[in-house]
This record gives structure tokens, C-alpha cells and sequence, in this order.
């Protein structure tokens, strides 16, 4: 957090060291310091947001979008590449970290459901990514990381951009993707947005439901679903 206040300074710094991880919780005893496992031979890059995190075995695993590099020549350099999810496996008893790409699309604002987040997860949501101000369009991925990782897609109107997906748990369901995808979207056609309820069983599909608003819904970047109960 000290580094995150203290500014792109501090971040360029850390990102020449390599990846800066996760400490584990006050009191484990380790193979390796703290300092010995973020000097290791990691590949130089900025984990901006993660999907997930979770341990088991002795083993943290960590899922989120990898930058190569960003704000290395101060606050207006983002120039370092876009971001694309990544897996990192930390062994808390060695300290030895291993890094995999899921996947070659540029993608942002991750999400699993709100009952998988620091556990085991099969399902995870994203959005598509552009540094463009006015992309043509937004795409929500729904990943499946049983076995070999495969992603579905539900692509987007042209003009029809949108912010973080939310995945809502439907009542009574059992399955972790029995629910709803939900997002705002913005139709820079008409000046107007939507929210765009999505099957999270089958993305791919035509939304279930669009609610559409008079007006637009400036875009953000993330969000959440606040039950009434």
C-alpha cells in the first residue's frame, strides 16, 4: 500500500526489481526471505488487478492481468504494453514462482463470483481492453480454467462499449456460473446506456435482458451487486 501512495516513482523502481508478490501472513515460516523471493529471476512486468487469489498445498495461486511495464518514465508513460491474464503459482516453502499466460487477449476488469474469491475457482469474467478512447466495442470473456483454459465470448454492438461485468448468483442455483452477467453498456449512437443481463452459463447467447436508461451512465471501472436481503 506504501508503494501504491507513494507514486509511479516507487513503482518503477519495484517493477525493475521484478514482480513484486504476495507476503504470506505474519508468523509462516519460510524456506527464503522475504526479500530472496521478490529478487528472483521473475520476468520485469506490472500486475495491475487480479481475478483471484486462493492457497492450497503450501501453494498461492494468483490469477490477474499482467502488464509488461507501466509508468516506468513517470505518470504518462503507459505505453508498456496491454494487459493479458496471467497465472502465478507461489511456493510458500521454497519461494520459487512460476508464471503462465492464459491467453493473448487484451483484457481488464476480472471478476469471479463473490463466493469464489479466495478459493479454488473454475469460472472468471472480464472485459475486453483498448487504450482507445471510443473502442469500436466492448466483449465480456467468461474463462473456464477446468483442464485447458477456453474462453467464451459475448461480443458487443458496434458503439456499444461497456465497464466490468458482475456475475450474480441466480437464487437457488447450484452450479458456480448459474446466474447473470451484469453490466452497463454505452450506446455512443443514441447517447444513452443500458444494463445488459447476461446468461453466465452461456455468455455467448443474446442477453436475457437490457434495461434501457434516457440518458448515459458515465462509464467506471468496477462495480458490484448489492442484494436486497
Amino acid at each position: 500500500m506504501a508503494r501504491a501512495t507513494a507514486g509511479p516513482a516507487d513503482d518503477a523502481r519495484a517493477s525493475r526489481r521484478g514482480t513484486a508478490q504476495p507476503r504470506p501472513p505474519v508468523g509462516r515460516r519460510l524456506g527464503v526471505t522475504a526479500d530472496e523471493r521478490c529478487e528472483r529471476h521473475h520476468p520485469l512486468c506490472c500486475a495491475f488487478t487480479t481475478m483471484n487469489a486462493f492457497e492450497a498445498d503450501g501453494i498461492v495461486t494468483v490469477t490477474g492481468c499482467r502488464v509488461p511495464t507501466l509508468w516506468r518514465g513517470g505518470p504518462d508513460d503507459v505505453g508498456g504494453g496491454l494487459p493479458r491474464l496471467h497465472r502465478w503459482r507461489l511456493d510458500l516453502t521454497t519461494g520459487a514462482a512460476t508464471e503462465q499466460a492464459l491467453d493473448d487477449a487484451a483484457i481488464e476488469y476480472p471478476r469471479v463470483a463473490d463466493a469464489d474469491v479466495g478459493q479454488c475457482n473454475r469460472f472468471g469474467y472480464v472485459t475486453s481492453f483498448s487504450m482507445e478512447a471510443e473502442p469500436n466495442h466492448s466483449e465480456i470473456y467468461k474463462y473456464d480454467f477446468a483442464g485447458e483454459v477456453s474462453r467464451r465470448v459475448h461480443r458487443l454492438p458496434a458503439g456499444h462499449t461497456c465497464g466490468e461485468a458482475v456475475f450474480v448468483a441466480r437464487r437457488g442455483g447450484s452450479d458456480s456460473d448459474d446466474g447473470y452477467l451484469m453490466t452497463f453498456v454505452h450506446d455512443r449512437s443514441h447517447g444513452t446506456s443500458y444494463l445488459a443481463i447476461l446468461d453466465a452459463a452461456d455468455p455467448a447467447a443474446r442477453p436475457i435482458a437490457q434495461v434501457h436508461l434516457p440518458v448515459r451512465i458515465p462509464t467506471g471501472f468496477h462495480g458490484n451487486w448489492l442484494p436486497d436481503h
